[in-house]
């Protein structure tokens, strides 16, 4: 009897374990497809990953607070919010029809895409104060890139300000100030086709005829160096 009980016990456990599903493991996120170094003026990258249409449905807000960009794979698909008195970039399914405006206000930028989100484009006459309200460095600045703003406050997003693109800093002088600026995309094929510059803020130029020949000594010349990386000139920094 005691036999016949152990047996049955075993072919039990023998069955419990044959019927159980192991758990599934942890799959892996998505690649995420590269960063584009500019605007996609005309089409989007040819080797980058398909990504879904721009959305009407409104932005959630990101982690950092700020609303997040709708996303876009070319500039078409970008719009502004209002066509009497344009703020922010939205999606353009989200856009509302042009109508007749009482009064209007020309934007101060374009709408963009830019590493797949609907991008403010300032141009060079805009101010890149938007928030009178003093910053420090940290936790720095924090960008709305769809509205082109920045307000005191830590980005999980923020980016090496050398990179091409938006950014947003603390400027460094009283009365201290959070900056949108745009970085420009300077292509190249060498590292001799770059330059940095100090004016205003830190970021890549092409390399001027004067200096042309002359080899960058970190720490010698500076602590941030100019570089070409994939086509586009950058900073890359130093710790001297």
């Amino acid at each position: 009897m005691f036999l016949a009980s152990v047996t049955i016990v075993a072919s039990l456990t023998i069955v419990a374990c044959s019927n159980s599903t192991p758990a599934p493991a942890p799959s892996k996120p998505p690649a995420e497809g590269a960063a584009t170094p500019g605007s996609v003026a005309t089409s989007p990258d040819p080797g980058a990953s398909p990504t879904p249409g721009p959305s009407a449905t409104p932005s959630a807000p990101s982690s950092g607070g700020a609303p997040a960009a709708a996303s876009c794979a070319k500039d078409s698909d970008c719009a502004w919010d209002d066509p009497c008195q344009p703020r922010r970039c939205v999606a353009v399914a989200a856009a509302p029809p042009a109508v007749g405006c009482d009064k209007s206000v020309p934007p101060d930028g374009t709408c963009v895409c830019f590493d797949r989100r609907c991008a403010y484009r300032p141009v060079a006459t805009r101010s890149p104060v938007s928030v009178e309200e003093a910053c420090t460095s940290p936790p720095d600045c924090i960008m709305d890139v769809a509205a082109g703003t920045c307000a005191p406050g830590s980005d999980p997003d923020t980016q090496p300000l050398g990179q091409p693109g938006p950014h947003c800093r603390c400027d460094g002088h009283e009365p201290r100030r959070c900056h949108y600026v745009w970085v420009e995309s300077i292509p190249c094929t060498a590292d001799a086709d770059c330059w940095v510059s100090h004016e205003d803020f830190t970021h890549p130029i092409a390399r001027p005829k004067k200096l042309r020949g002359k080899r960058f000594r970190p720490c010698k010349d500076g602590e941030q160096a100019p570089v070409c990386r994939s086509g586009v000139c950058t900073v890359e920094g130093y710790t001297c």
